[in-house]
């Protein structure tokens, strides 16, 4: 059963079989843009192989012919969701925002402190289970290692930091804080981009110039205020004093402790 057509060039498939019908997906990847998919195929299979995380995808084998890429990964089935589903349906509380962005910041903490960045972070590549409130970070596709400044023009224009839009080198580990930045942003307001533009000429001289601000509200409260302040630290526009991975995670743990 195809549940899921992503190019002509990448589409994923559930494997299906009678005898056994706990299969895993499969990515088929094609050969026909040498260069990029080569890339993305041994940035996914680089990372998967070497790290395992709970709230990371898993990647049970990989193979390659002549004319494609496979990668046979965990499937998840209903009830997950992606968090641009669940932004969609517009009830997140801010405990939920909590539950789902310590996990979040987890595996990013964990893919930076081994050397690894995700440079496509954005609510699709995520996966929540609302019963078991488990969270699944997908498609490393765009994974790099950190051990040098990437200068490449990688990721969803409006999730990519100012750095990566003024085509400077930049550090992955900070422009992926500030995806999570933007992440963050949208889950404690329905969906809502804390820098828009219509094109992407406009939205990279917003995101560099633009100070952020957050929409009004008529209340608020110690948890909503601090989530707040998290983000405000992850859309720094200097990387140098961006919030790191680390500390968010770190203060979404004792935010946790605190809301509990």
């Amino acid at each position: 059963m195809k549940i899921r057509k992503l190019t002509k060039l990448r589409t994923i498939w559930k494997a299906v079989s009678k005898k056994k019908p706990n299969l895993p997906l499969v990515a088929k990847i094609s050969k026909k843009n040498a260069r990029r998919t080569k890339k993305n195929y041994q940035g996914a299979l680089g990372v998967l192989t070497a790290l395992t995380h709970p709230n990371l995808i898993k990647l049970y084998s990989y193979r390659e012919t002549s004319s494609w890429y496979y990668l046979f990964l965990e499937y998840y089935p209903r009830p997950y969701e992606t968090l641009t589903e669940l932004m969609i349906k517009g009830n997140i509380t801010d405990p939920n925002v909590i539950t789902i962005f310590t996990q979040i910041a987890a595996v990013v903490a964990y893919l930076h402190q081994n050397s690894w960045g995700h440079r496509d972070l954005k609510p699709c590549n995520v996966l929540f289970n609302p019963i078991t409130n488990n969270v699944i970070v997908l498609d490393l596709g765009f994974a790099m290692p950190t051990s040098k400044l990437c200068d490449d023009f990688t990721g969803s224009p409006l999730y990519v930091a100012p750095e990566v839009l003024e085509f400077k080198k930049y550090d992955i580990n900070q422009s992926d804080c500030w995806s999570l930045g933007v992440m963050l942003h949208q889950l404690l307001y329905k969906g809502k981009y804390p820098f828009v533009a219509e094109d992407l000429e406009t939205l990279a001289h917003v995101v560099t110039t633009q100070e952020l601000t957050f929409p009004k509200e008529s209340e608020t409260t110690k948890i909503r205020d601090t989530l707040k302040s998290l983000t405000h630290k992850l859309l720094m526009k200097n990387p140098q004093v961006r919030m790191n991975s680390n500390t968010l995670y770190e203060s979404l743990k004792t935010l946790s402790t605190d809301a509990g």
